[in-house]
């Protein structure tokens, strides 16, 4: 890809763009351990496409909107988490400084949806509203093994769950 050619939407980490001209459509997975920032990360991409004009939604499984408004401010502030969630600031200054992440953080075009059971049918319900109604060129999904696929057999392997949902989403932004 030649560089600057834009292919997919922006994520705004330079070097990544550079090399893959943004994430095309699709169904991308970023999986790890347990801990080891997957939610973080998860955020801090939907931050940077929103701070580039790309509007996302982000479907959270794993916690409810309030938690997740809380990463946000985290993350813009450069705060921890636990001080903006708890409204605990070492200094006023601290304080001003998550308050200004707050208001720049409610005028990102980040689309916000929390439910700790969900199914298939209703993420790709979701998700085809965030793209109808808010213009989403990205959809995250944060912790996809909380879905419930809901069909097949219970032994069915992880992998299989995860292919049959992504099958599923596949087509959501044709």
């Amino acid at each position: 890809i030649e560089k600057g050619f834009d292919f997919g939407v922006k994520t705004g980490f330079n070097e990544f763009d550079n090399l893959t001209g943004g994430f095309e459509s699709g169904f991308i997975v970023v999986a790890a351990r347990p801990s080891m920032g997957k939610t973080a990360f998860a955020v801090s991409l939907a931050i940077s496409m929103a701070r580039l004009g790309s509007a996302v939604g982000f479907i959270s499984l794993e916690m409810p909107n309030v938690q997740l408004a809380g990463r946000l401010a985290s993350i813009v502030s450069g705060q921890e988490f636990w001080r903006v969630f708890r409204n605990v600031h070492l200094s006023d200054q601290e304080k001003v400084e998550v308050n200004r992440s707050i208001l720049e953080m409610a005028s990102l075009p980040i689309y916000t949806t929390d439910s700790s059971s969900i199914n298939l049918s209703e993420i790709r319900w979701r998700a085809e509203k965030l793209v109808k109604t808010k213009s989403a060129k990205i959809i995250i999904i944060d912790y996809l093994q909380l879905v419930d696929t809901d069909n097949g057999p219970k032994n069915q392997t992880r992998e299989r769950e995860v292919a049959k949902l992504s099958k599923g989403l596949k087509n959501l932004s044709h």
